[in-house]
C-alpha cells in the first residue's frame, strides 16, 4: 500500500495534505489549519451537535450527503469527500441561505454557539429531502442541543420547509398554527415574506466537485503521522493482512468510541484502519430469510434498507427489522448514525449497546474472517451471538488477528413475536440505562411456546441472554408464565447494591417491567387471533409525540423602537458562523496554549508535582504553577494554583504551555502529581451535616415572623417533612475560555474572557499579576451562554492564563474541554430542606418553620448570596402568618457551587410548593384550592422585616395572573378528563398542575444595584453605545440599542455596540440577577437624555434638518457628542443587619400549566394537552401553557424567547438533569454522554406562552421587568403534574416528591410491589428511607403506618403462608418505644426471607393466575 496525500474539498475548495496528523479530528483541522471557525467545539464527544458539518461522497452513481460530528470524525475519514461547513452555504456579506434566514426571522438563535451546528443539520436534511416531513426534521435534529432557546423558535421556523408549513401563495400566510409575538408586524404579513422564503437558486448550493465523481472512492490510502499511521485498504485481503500484521490496530468507522477514549481517556492507538473502501464490509442484503449487514455498514444505511424492505415486503416476519428501526430511532443522533457501523456497535462489546440485545434475542450470527498466509485467501467462520459471545467486559470471542466480516440477522418466524425496549434518562440521543429484546415463537394456532429468548443490556458487564427462558419452552403462554418468568428474571438478574452504573433498584424494576410490556403486547396480538382474552390498545401503545404547535401572545403598543420585536443584532452572524467567540479569535505569532493540570482527588495534600516528562515534549515552552505568581496566589478562600491542599476535583494545580492545544494537552497528561488523601471526603449534604462541615465565616441566614413553634402546637393539623432539590450543570455551550495578550513587555495586559463579570475579572487578574487594575484591560465580545456559571468561577482560570502570559511574555489562551469545565466550574446549589407546617381543615396554613441546608461546595464563592435568596423565596407567593426559615451553608469536597439562573430562588420556592402539595395530600383537597387559600394579597406583609416597605401594594398581581392563566388553561376540565382517562388505563396515568411563581428582582448586595453607560455619536450620525452588561444571548445589546433609538429618535440601524470593556465602563456590576436591562438601560437612557439636551438648541433652530446634518452642526459648534451616565436603584434600600428597607425593586409573577402522561412501567413521560376538538371526542396531545409578567416588554420576541428557554431549563432541572458523584468526590456526569439536558424531543408538542397584559411596574424602565430568571420555576408545572399523575397510584397519605423527578424516581414512586421491594432492598432510593429523620414521631406514624398497612394488605393476600412474620412486624410498629432500627431490621429480615424462598412456585397451585403478578394486582 503506497503512501499518499489526503485529498478532500471544503466549501468547494480542494485540500491536499501529505503531512496531516492522522490523530487530528476534522474539527481541529478546520479550525486550526483552514481557519474555518464557524464550526464550534461544544463537547468533543458527539453529544451536542455544535460541530456538525455536511460530508458528501459519490456512491452508486449519486451524491450522498451526511451530517457528521466534526469533533469525532478523523480528518482522514473525509478522504475523497466534500465537506461543507456553515461558512460555505451563506454569509451576511453575500446572502444568507434560507435555513439561516429562517432562524434569524424566527428568533431561533440566542447565544448562537449551537446555531451553526443546527443550521448544518437542517441544511443536510434539505439537500437530501427538499420538502421534509416534520418527523424528518425532528429526527435530523436529535443530535443537536440548545441551552438557550427552549427549541420552540427553531422548530417553528423549520416547519416552514415542510409541505404543511409552506406559504400559501393565495392567502400570503404562513402555517396556521402559532401566533407571532410581533402581531400585525409579523413577517408573514409583509410582502417580502414570499420572496424571502422562496427556494434559493440552485447555483447557490455548493456544487459537488466533479473530480470526486470520477475519483476512485475505493482507492487505498496510507498516511503516516508523527505518532500514528492511517490505513485505508481497498480490498478484503489487504484489510485482513493489516489485521494479521497489526493485531493491536483499531478499526475505525465512525470513531464514536475510540474518539472519546483518545480525547478523554488519554488512549493512544498507533495503527488505525478504515474499512470504508472495502466492498465486502459495506454490503447490506435483505431477503426473505435474513438481514445481512457488512461490519462497516452504517446504522442509517441499515435503517434505510430495512425500511425499504418492510415497505415492499410487509408481513409478520419483519418484526426483528422493525425493532431495529425503532431502536435506531432513539440511538444517538443522525450525526452518529451516519457514521457508526453495526460492527463497531457489536465488537466494542458495550454492556449497554442498543443493538446487541436485539441481535442476541433474534439469534443472529457473526461471521469472522482472517487472512490465511498459506492459501493467501480469507478464512471465514460463523459464531452465534449468544450467551457465549461475550467473554467479559468489553471482550468477545473474536480471535485477535481476525475481523468481523458481517452480521446475519434472521427474521422472526411467522408465528413469532419480537420486540425491543430501551429506557434512558432522556428519550432521544441517550445511552440506555437498561435495554432488552424478546422473541417468542409458538406452535401453529396455539399458545405453546416453541422458541423463547430474552436478552438484556445494562444489567451486568456484558449483554446477557436469560438462561431462565429455556425452561419455559413447551409451556403455555399465560399469566402464570408471566409470574414465573418475572420471578425467574428477578432472581437471574439480581444486581448487588454496589453494581457499577448505579440506578440499581430502577434497573431491577426495568428487568421485569420490560418483560411485562412484552407479555401484554404478545397477549394483545394473540387476542386478535382469538387465542386469549382481549387486551386494550392503550395498554400496549407507546407515548408518542404529536406534531409540534406553538402560540406566542404579546400585546405591546409602541410607536418607537422600545416594545418592538427587534431581532438580536448578531443573529445573522451567529447563523452564518461569522460571529466571533473567544476561541475563534485569530492566533498571534508566538502564542502559547495553556494545558490545564487539574486536581484528580477531592481532598488531598499535594506531596509533589513532577513536570519533567511534560517539559521534555517537543513544542512545550514550559509550565506555570503557584511559584510563578508575582502577585498573590490566594484570593478570598481560594487559590489560583493549588499549593499544598486540594479540596475538590477540578481545581487548577498547574498549566503546561505549548505551541498548540494538541501538544499542550498531551503534555499536561504527563505531569505527575503525588497526593496524600485527607479524610473525611465529604460529598453530600448529609455527609456535611454528619461531620458538622459548615462553610467557615458564612453566617446562618434567617427570617422570623410571629411564633411558628407555638402556632404549630396549636394547629388543627400538623405535618413534618422534607424536600430536596438536586444540583444542576449550567451546560453553556461555550466552555470557560480566556486569552491574555501581554503588552509593553508584560507591563500591561489585555485580557479576553468568556465571562459575565468584567470588573471581577480585571480585579482578579491584577491581584494575581501584582499590578494595578489600570494596567489590565478586560474585554468581552459575546458569550456562548452563561446562566450564572461565568459570573464568578471564571476568574481563577483567566488569572492563571494571565500569570502564564506574564511569565513567558507571550500571548496565551485556554478553552476548557467540556469534562474539565464541568469539574472546574461547579453548578447550581443542591438543597435539603426540613420543615414543619401547621394548618386547619380548610387548608389555611398558620405556621411554617424551615431548616435549609445548602451544598456550597469547597469554597464560599456566591453561596451566601444564593442562600439569602433561598430564604427570601421559601414563601414563593404564599402568606405564612407565623414563619421561620434558617439557612445553612454546608462545605463539601465537591466543586464550588455558584450562581445559576434563579440564584437560590427556585430552591426556596420548591419548599413552599412542597408544603402546599403535602397539605393538599393530607386534607385530600385539590392542590389549587390550597394555593388560592394561601396566596399573598395586597396589603399583606412580607416576612423580611417590620417596616412598611414589606407591605404589598397594588403591584402584587399573582391572584389575577393565576386566574387568567386558569381561564385559558382550564384546569378543572383537564382534571376531569384525566380522571376519566386514569379510570380506564392501568399502566398509564395522567396528571395536571398549575403552578405560580413570584420572583424578586434586584441584586442581594445593595452596592451592586448600579450601572454605567457611555454613548458616543460620530460625525456621520452613527451612534456607539457602551455599557457594563455582557451579551450572552439574552438580547441585552439589542435592548440597549432600542432604548438609545427611542431616546435619541435615531433609527435602530444607526446604533451599534462593539463589546463590553473595562476601559469604557469601569467597575461594572455583573450581568446577572435579571437586572442588567434595568441598571444598564437606565444608564443608557440618562446618557442619551443628556445628549438630547445638548442637541436641543440645534433642533429648536433647525427642526427639519436630518439627524446627520444635526450632528455635523453640533460638531462644528463644539458640542460634546459623548456622554457618560450612572444610575443606581433608588428603591432598593434593604439593610440586612437592621432588617429594614425594600428588599427587591419589584417582583415578577408567572404561572405554568402542564398536562402529562406517565408510563408507570418505566417512568417515561410526556407533556400533554387536553384539546376538545368536538363535542364527542376528547383528544390528548402534548402541551404546556405559561403566562409571564414581564411588565411592558422592551422586546416581546426576545422576552418570550427568554421565557421558553428558562422554562425548558427548569424542566431539565426538575425532571432530568442529575449530577452524580462517586463516594470519592469525583463527578461522574461529565459531558453530554452522562449528563442529559432536554433535547428537541422534550419540548411540549403544544406550547403556549403569553405575556401578562397589565403593566404593573412603576419601578421599571418604561414599566418593563426583568425576564431571565423568573420563568425558570415554570418548569415546576411539569414537575408537579408528574406528581399528580403518580398520586393516582401511590397510596402514601403524603407523597414525598424530590427534584429532579427522573424516570428512575418516577418508576420507584409508583408504589407497586416490585418498586416497593427493590426500594426497601436499596434504601437510598426508597421514598420511605429518603425522608425519614430522627425525632419525627408524627411523620413516622403517618408514613410507616401507611407502609405497613400496604405491606400487610399485599402480602397477606398474596403470601398467606408468611402471615406470622407480617404480624410480628406490625407488633414492632405499634410499640413505638422500641428503637427504630429494630423495625427496619425486622422488615429487612422479612423481605430477605421471602426473597430467598421459592414462594411463588410453592403457591402456584393454590393461587389463581389472574391475581399473581404484582403489576397486575397492585396497580389500580
Amino acid at each position: 500500500m503506497e503512501e499518499g496525500p489526503l485529498v478532500f474539498f471544503v466549501n468547494g475548495k480542494r485540500v491536499q495534505d501529505a503531512k496531516v496528523d492522522p490523530e487530528e479530528t476534522l474539527l481541529y483541522y478546520l479550525r486550526n489549519t483552514l481557519k474555518l471557525c464557524g464550526t464550534k467545539l461544544g463537547c468533543g464527544e458527539g453529544g451536542c451537535g455544535a460541530c456538525t458539518v455536511m460530508v458528501s461522497h459519490f456512491k452508486d452513481g449519486k451524491v450522498v450527503h451526511r451530517a457528521v460530528n466534526a469533533c469525532l470524525a478523523p480528518v482522514m475519514s473525509v478522504h475523497l469527500c466534500a465537506v461543507t461547513t456553515v461558512e460555505g452555504i451563506g454569509s451576511t456579506k453575500t446572502k444568507l441561505h434560507k435555513v439561516q434566514r429562517v432562524l434569524v426571522e424566527n428568533h431561533g438563535s440566542q447565544c448562537g454557539f449551537c446555531t451553526p451546528g443546527i443550521v448544518m443539520s437542517m441544511y443536510t436534511l434539505l439537500r437530501t429531502n427538499p420538502v421534509p416531513t416534520e418527523h424528518m426534521i425532528e429526527r435530523a435534529l436529535q443530535g443537536n442541543l440548545c441551552r438557550c432557546t427552549g427549541y420552540r423558535p427553531i422548530l417553528q421556523g423549520f416547519k416552514m420547509f415542510t409541505a404543511e408549513g409552506r406559504i400559501d401563495d393565495e392567502n400570503n400566510n404562513g402555517p396556521a398554527s402559532g401566533v407571532c409575538a410581533l402581531g400585525d408586524d409579523c413577517c408573514k404579513n409583509n410582502p417580502s415574506w414570499i420572496s424571502l422564503y422562496t427556494p434559493d437558486d440552485a447555483s447557490q448550493e455548493p456544487i459537488f466537485p466533479p473530480e470526486l465523481k470520477t475519483a476512485n472512492f475505493s482507492a487505498p490510502l496510507l498516511l503516516a503521522g508523527p505518532r500514528a499511521t492511517w490505513f485505508r485498504p481497498a480490498s478484503l485481503v489487504d484489510f485482513l493482512k493489516l489485521r494479521m500484521n497489526h493485531p493491536e490496530s483499531k478499526v475505525i468507522t465512525g470513531n464514536t468510541e475510540c474518539g472519546v477514549e483518545t480525547k478523554f481517556g488519554g488512549r493512544f492507538y498507533p495503527k488505525l484502519i478504515s474499512p470504508v473502501a472495502v466492498p465486502e464490509l459495506n454490503v447490506i442484503r435483505i431477503n426473505e430469510a435474513r438481514i445481512v449487514a457488512g461490519a462497516a455498514a452504517t446504522l442509517n444505511e441499515i435503517d434505510a434498507e430495512i425500511r425499504k424492505f418492510c415497505k415492499t415486503s410487509p408481513g409478520a416476519r419483519n418484526q426483528v427489522g422493525e425493532a431495529i428501526v425503532e431502536i435506531l430511532r432513539w440511538f444517538a443522533g443522525d450525526q452518529i448514525r451516519n457514521v457508526s457501523a453495526i460492527g463497531g456497535n457489536l465488537m466494542t462489546a458495550s454492556p449497554i449497546s442498543d443493538l446487541t440485545p436485539i441481535l442476541m434475542a433474534a439469534g443472529a450470527t457473526a461471521k469472522f474472517a482472517k487472512f490465511n498466509g498459506e492459501s493467501q485467501i480469507p478464512e471465514t467462520s460463523c459464531v452465534p451471538i449468544d450467551a457465549t459471545f461475550f467473554t467479559g467486559y468489553r471482550k468477545t470471542v473474536m480471535p485477535e488477528t481476525s475481523a468481523l466480516l458481517e452480521v446475519l440477522i434472521p427474521h422472526n418466524a411467522e408465528n413469532g413475536f419480537f420486540r425491543a425496549y430501551k429506557q434512558s434518562k432522556r428519550k432521544e440521543d441517550d445511552i440506555a440505562i437498561v435495554n432488552a429484546a424478546f422473541l417468542v415463537d409458538f406452535e401453529p394456532d396455539s399458545l405453546i411456546i416453541k422458541t423463547f429468548r430474552a436478552s438484556y443490556g445494562g444489567v451486568g458487564p456484558t449483554t446477557r441472554l436469560a438462561k431462565s427462558a429455556d425452561k419455559f419452552i413447551g409451556l403455555e403462554w399465560n399469566e402464570q408464565l408471566l409470574t414465573d418468568m418475572s420471578e425467574a428474571l428477578q432472581s437471574e438478574f439480581d444486581l448487588p447494591a454496589n453494581c457499577p452504573g448505579g440506578f440499581v433498584a430502577y434497573r431491577k424494576c426495568l428487568v421485569t417491567s420490560f418483560f411485562f410490556k412484552f407479555f401484554i403486547t404478545v397477549q394483545h396480538e394473540l387476542s386478535k387471533k382469538g387465542l386469549c382474552a382481549p387486551v386494550k390498545d392503550s395498554d400496549v401503545s407507546d407515548l408518542d409525540r404529536e406534531p409540534f404547535e406553538s402560540i406566542q401572545c404579546a400585546d405591546v403598543e409602541t410607536s418607537d423602537a422600545v416594545g418592538q420585536s427587534k431581532k438580536i443584532i448578531s443573529g445573522a452572524k451567529q447563523c452564518s458562523g461569522e460571529a466571533v467567540y473567544l476561541d475563534d479569535m485569530p492566533k498571534l505569532d508566538g502564542e502559547l496554549y495553556f494545558g490545564p493540570v487539574l486536581s484528580q482527588r477531592a481532598h488531598a495534600k499535594i506531596k509533589s508535582v513532577d513536570f519533567s516528562a511534560a517539559d521534555a515534549v517537543e513544542g512545550v515552552a514550559g509550565h506555570v504553577w503557584w511559584k510563578d505568581v508575582k502577585g498573590e496566589n490566594k484570593i478570598n478562600d481560594e487559590e489560583y494554583f493549588r499549593q499544598e491542599l486540594v479540596t475538590s476535583c477540578g481545581q487548577i494545580i498547574a498549566g503546561v504551555l505549548a505551541v498548540d492545544e494538541k501538544i499542550a494537552r498531551r503534555a499536561a497528561r504527563l505531569v505527575k502529581v503525588e497526593y496524600e488523601d485527607v479524610s473525611p471526603i465529604i460529598v453530600t449534604i448529609e455527609d456535611a451535616i454528619k461531620h458538622e462541615s459548615f462553610l467557615p465565616n458564612a453566617p446562618r441566614l434567617r427570617h422570623d415572623r410571629g411564633d411558628p413553634d407555638a402556632a404549630f402546637e396549636e394547629a388543627e393539623h400538623k405535618i413534618e417533612s422534607s424536600v430536596r432539590m438536586g444540583g444542576q450543570e449550567h451546560f453553556y455551550f461555550e466552555t470557560n475560555a480566556s486569552y491574555c495578550i501581554p503588552i509593553d513587555n508584560s507591563d500591561e495586559f489585555h485580557l479576553h474572557s468568556s465571562c459575565q463579570n468584567i470588573a471581577e475579572g480585571q480585579h482578579s487578574a491584577a491581584h494575581a499579576l501584582g499590578v494595578q487594575m489600570n494596567h489590565v484591560k478586560f474585554d468581552v465580545k459575546r458569550l456562548g451562554g452563561g446562566f450564572g456559571g461565568k459570573e464568578s468561577r471564571f476568574h481563577l482560570l483567566s488569572s492563571a492564563v494571565a500569570v502564564a502570559a506574564q511569565k513567558f511574555n507571550r500571548p496565551v489562551r485556554c478553552m476548557l474541554d467540556r469534562d474539565e469545565d464541568m469539574m472546574y466550574s461547579g453548578g447550581r446549589h443542591a438543597f435539603y430542606s426540613e420543615y414543619k407546617v401547621g394548618f386547619d381543615s380548610a387548608g389555611k396554613i398558620s405556621s411554617v418553620a424551615i431548616n435549609g441546608y445548602q451544598n456550597a461546595g469547597c469554597s464560599t464563592d456566591l453561596s451566601v448570596g444564593v442562600l439569602s435568596r433561598y430564604i427570601d423565596h421559601s414563601i414563593n407567593c404564599y402568606n405564612f402568618p407565623h414563619f421561620r426559615v434558617v439557612g445553612h451553608c454546608m462545605r463539601t469536597n465537591t466543586p464550588s457551587n455558584t450562581a445559576f439562573r434563579g440564584f437560590g430562588g427556585p430552591q426556596g420556592m420548591l419548599v413552599a410548593e412542597d408544603i402546599i402539595s403535602k397539605v393538599a395530600d393530607y386534607l385530600k383537597l385539590p392542590v389549587e384550592e390550597v394555593r388560592k387559600t394561601n396566596f399573598l394579597k395586597k396589603g399583606d406583609r412580607l416576612p423580611f422585616g417590620t417596616d412598611d416597605k414589606q407591605i404589598l401594594t397594588d403591584e402584587h398581581i399573582i391572584e389575577d395572573l393565576y386566574e387568567k392563566t386558569d381561564a385559558s388553561w382550564n384546569l378543572a376540565k383537564r382534571r376531569a378528563a384525566n380522571e376519566e382517562f386514569n379510570k380506564v388505563n392501568k399502566f398509564k396515568k395522567r396528571g395536571v398542575a398549575l403552578v405560580p411563581t413570584q420572583f424578586g428582582i434586584a441584586f442581594g448586595l445593595k452596592f451592586l444595584n448600579q450601572g454605567g453607560a457611555l454613548v458616543q455619536i460620530y460625525t456621520d450620525g452613527s451612534v456607539l453605545v457602551a455599557h457594563g452588561g455582557v451579551e450572552m444571548g439574552q438580547g441585552l445589546y439589542t435592548k440597549m440599542i432600542q432604548i438609545a433609538s427611542k431616546e435619541l429618535d435615531v433609527p435602530f440601524e444607526k446604533i451599534h455596540t462593539l463589546e463590553t470593556s473595562s476601559t469604557t465602563v469601569p467597575n461594572a456590576s455583573p450581568t446577572a440577577a435579571s437586572y442588567s436591562s434595568d441598571i444598564n438601560g437606565w444608564a443608557v437612557k440618562k446618557a442619551c437624555e443628556e445628549l438630547r439636551e445638548r442637541l436641543a438648541p440645534i433642533h429648536e433652530t433647525d427642526p427639519f434638518i436630518s439627524w446627520e446634518e444635526k450632528i455635523k452642526k453640533a460638531h462644528l459648534q463644539r458640542i460634546s457628542l459623548s456622554a457618560t451616565a450612572f444610575w443606581k436603584a433608588p428603591d432598593v434600600t434593604w439593610d440586612p443587619i437592621a432588617r429594614i428597607g425594600k428588599r427587591y425593586n419589584y417582583y415578577c409573577y408567572g404561572a405554568c400549566g402542564a398536562d402529562v402522561e406517565v408510563d408507570l412501567l418505566t417512568g417515561h413521560h410526556t407533556v400533554n394537552r387536553f384539546l376538545n376538538r368536538n363535542e364527542l371526542n376528547l383528544i390528548q396531545v402534548r402541551d404546556a401553557e405559561i403566562m409571564m409578567d414581564v411588565g411592558r416588554s422592551l422586546n416581546p420576541a426576545v422576552d418570550i424567547g427568554q421565557v421558553e428557554g428558562a422554562f425548558m431549563q427548569g424542566v431539565g432541572l426538575m425532571t432530568m438533569e442529575e449530577e452524580l458523584y462517586s463516594p470519592t468526590g469525583r463527578l461522574l456526569t461529565r459531558g453530554p454522554g452522562a449528563y442529559k439536558i432536554p433535547g428537541f424531543g422534550d419540548i411540549p408538542a403544544k406550547l403556549k406562552v403569553s405575556l401578562y397584559d397589565k403593566f404593573s411596574n412603576r419601578h421599571g424602565l418604561y414599566h418593563s421587568k426583568g425576564v431571565g430568571e423568573p420563568p425558570l420555576f415554570m418548569g415546576a408545572g411539569v414537575f408537579y403534574a408528574l406528581r399528580d399523575a403518580i398520586r393516582q397510584v401511590n397510596s402514601e397519605p403524603v407523597l414525598d416528591w424530590h427534584s429532579p423527578a427522573t424516570v428512575e424516581k418516577i418508576r420507584l414512586s409508583v408504589g407497586d410491589a416490585l418498586s416497593t421491594s427493590v426500594s426497601l432492598e436499596f434504601g437510598k432510593n426508597s421514598l420511605l428511607f429518603s425522608i425519614f429523620r430522627q425525632n419525627r414521631r408524627l411523620q413516622l406514624r403517618m408514613l410507616l403506618g401507611a407502609f405497613v398497612d400496604k405491606l400487610v394488605d399485599f402480602y397477606l393476600k398474596l403470601f398467606s403462608l408468611y402471615t406470622f412474620s407480617v404480624v410480628q412486624t406490625m407488633i414492632l410498629y405499634k410499640n413505638m418505644s422500641h428503637d427504630i432500627s429494630i423495625l427496619f431490621s425486622a422488615i429487612k429480615v422479612f423481605i430477605n426471607k421471602m426473597a430467598s424462598s421459592s414462594l411463588v412456585c410453592k403457591m402456584a397451585s393454590s393461587t389463581p393466575s389472574s391475581a399473581v403478578h404484582p403489576l397486575l394486582e397492585a396497580l389500580p
